[in-house]
């Protein structure tokens, strides 16, 4: 026997569900017990379980819309023209080499001069990852002023694929791991002198590391001595976006505390509509 196809007009049912989410969102305790006990006296539709849990997910998953002004708060935004080819968002560069990973990384050529590019998918669900965003390229533009990472030359935006990504362009340096470097090389107490004065002056601009490791450090050589720099932000917080997870954390377990959380009103919405027909699964 085949399998029953089901088809989803995801627009549809996300206009439908936040118009009803909005009314209801607005309701009183006392009506919204109301209808709680209304919808759970109506008739389940078929495979009502399973409608219920793919809605979910549909609504969670969802994508916001971030406009190309708020996107410009960030970076710029490159829309490349008349190019044919795999890599139309490097269309500027001369690519050399790439890899992939976390993100996708390249060496590129630009008027003869060399570049790190690192690409990583630009994927917004709520207004807090566009701020987390936000504020993770504020503290690598500061990096770079300061020297404790490569220097940054550019950030833009650009649509690979149906995808929206951000380009990090970036000093190229030779230079290889601590880790690497180690191997045929003695630490010392200088050298440790030097990391720390690294870290120093990150904490000192107010950019909070996670955690450190030989891979995030690389060394390059100047002549008989070497310098060392930071080669990943990751995890790293400011003390702005600190305070506002924190802050974020606690509303959370507000939500999970009052009665009408928006689990509770997501899940009636969704019942509402399933039961009242309004959307189906075909």
């Amino acid at each position: 026997m085949s399998q029953k196809k089901i088809t989803i007009d995801t627009g549809k049912i996300l206009k439908l569900y936040n118009l009803e989410y909005d009314k209801i969102s607005k309701m009183t305790p006392k009506n919204f017990s109301k209808l709680e006990n209304t919808v759970s006296e109506m008739q389940d539709v078929e495979n009502q379980d399973m409608a219920m849990n793919m809605l979910q997910e549909l609504i969670k998953n969802n994508k916001i819309l971030i406009k190309e002004d708020q996107l410009k708060e960030i970076g710029r935004v490159f829309k490349p023209k008349n190019f044919v080819g795999m890599d139309k968002c490097l269309s500027e560069f001369e690519i050399i080499e790439r890899s992939e990973g976390y993100s996708s990384n390249y060496v590129v050529k630009k008027n003869g001069k060399k570049y790190h590019i690192s690409a990583r998918n630009a994927y917004f669900r709520s207004l807090s990852d566009f701020s987390s965003l936000k504020d993770n390229v504020s503290m690598a533009k500061k990096a770079s002023s300061i020297g404790v990472t490569a220097k940054l030359h550019d950030i833009f935006f650009c649509n690979d694929k149906g995808k929206l990504k951000l380009f990090s362009v970036s000093e190229y340096i030779e230079g290889e791991s601590l880790s690497k470097w180690s191997q045929t090389n003695k630490l010392n107490d200088t050298h440790k002198k030097a990391i720390q004065k690294l870290i120093s002056k990150s904490f000192d601009n107010n950019i909070l590391l996670d955690w450190l490791s030989s891979e995030k450090i690389m060394v390059v050589k100047r002549g008989k001595q070497v310098k060392f720099i930071l080669t990943s932000l990751s995890k790293a917080s400011s003390f702005e976006s600190l305070k506002e997870s924190r802050k974020k954390d606690v509303l959370d377990d507000l939500d999970f505390i009052v009665s009408v959380s928006t689990n509770r009103i997501r899940a009636l919405t969704i019942s509402k509509l399933l039961k009242e027909k309004k959307i189906q699964l075909i």
